[in-house]
């Protein structure tokens, strides 16, 4: 078929061989993780599908279809939820394949051809969900095959979840800077209404609550409405000092490392002293001088989800269990910058 998308193709645009990308398709264990998410992943941004040469019989190893969101450079996260992904695949001896959604076109996925093809050809046998999605959507998939979704929750649709615990993080950051002396703390948000966020909300005001520490509302910056940018952002910081702050709790390491830079450019008194905590775990948050970061599992989340679909397609019956995992704690460097 004339453009079709071939196995040279990914190995160019990834500037490995052939035979490294022939092997990644086929989960080979001696292939790192890594390489195989990155090779799965441009596999479907390419468009590439695997030959049609298989026998009319089911095949003996099972599919599981992954649904990504469609971005246009993929992030930290999405990377290393893939590799655990694949290293567990490899593992329960599954066949990964990716199908890349435009966010706008979500919806074609419950027209037959807007299915994948393996999904048409009842070739699948489980999917993993990595991407937001509306309910009739997600009810629509989980009907046909077992699902199980990842960092996105559906639990009043009965799909089981695989996430990490941002209240829990956040209500230890907060518990962490107490114990440092921090009672006037900040909370900066994106402010979007997104579950993880609120979630993250809830986690600070009751840790307040447990040290005993009134919610000051002023103290919140991208609660109830978006974060501000430029200089509405220097500005909420700078009255955040002028309130006495001491300590800022950031829901991304993103925020912490913006509001790190604006702070070493303050000229307030005590501003690059301001301790800052962070969920996240990507390479912005661990280059964030003195950062408390709370980092999400990203590999152990691929991991989990792929173990939770092995549960769920032996038992389909089995009740719905959303499985929180415990984010690890580091303090960024360097060496005499402002810490916990």
């Amino acid at each position: 078929m004339p453009g079709r998308v071939s196995q040279r193709d990914i190995a160019e645009r990834l500037n490995i061989s052939v035979a490294t990308v022939s092997r990644s398709l086929r989960n080979d264990r001696a292939i790192h993780p890594q390489t195989r998410a990155r090779v799965l992943e441009v596999a479907a941004r390419l468009g590439y599908r695997l030959p049609d040469g298989r026998s009319p019989t089911r095949p003996a190893v099972r599919t599981v279809q992954v649904f990504l969101s469609q971005e246009p450079q993929p992030g930290i996260a999405a990377e290393q939820i893939l590799a655990g992904i694949s290293e567990a695949a490899e593992i329960e001896q599954f066949q990964v394949s990716i199908h890349m959604v435009e966010p706008a076109a979500v919806g074609e996925l419950i027209q037959d051809n807007g299915r994948p093809v393996g999904m048409r050809a009842g070739l699948v046998d489980g999917a993993l969900l990595m991407m937001d999605m509306p309910a009739e959507i997600v009810r629509a998939i989980s009907m046909n095959v077992p699902c199980v979704s990842v960092v996105h929750r559906f639990a009043e649709l009965g799909i089981d979840g695989i996430d990490c615990n941002p209240m829990l993080a956040v209500f230890e950051m907060v518990d962490r800077l107490v114990g440092a002396g921090h009672r006037r703390i900040g909370f900066l948000g994106w402010g979007g209404g997104a579950h993880w966020e609120q979630l993250s909300f809830q986690g600070f005001r009751e840790s307040l609550f447990q040290h005993g520490i009134d919610h000051d509302r002023s103290l919140v910056v991208g609660g109830d409405r978006p974060l501000p940018a430029g200089q509405a952002f220097v500005d909420a910081l700078e009255d955040l000092l002028a309130r006495g702050v001491t300590a800022m709790v950031c829901t991304a390491d993103e925020i912490a490392a913006d509001a790190r830079a604006v702070l070493t450019g303050s000229t307030t008194a005590g501003a690059r002293e301001v301790a800052l905590a962070a969920y996240g775990g990507g390479p912005v948050g661990r280059s964030c001088p003195g950062l408390l970061l709370a980092a999400v599992p990203y590999r152990d989340l691929g991991v989990a989800a792929i173990r939770r679909l092995t549960r769920r397609m032996v038992d389909r019956s089995e009740q719905p269990r959303m499985v929180l995992l415990r984010p690890s704690f580091e303090t960024v460097g360097p060496p005499g910058s402002a810490h916990v």
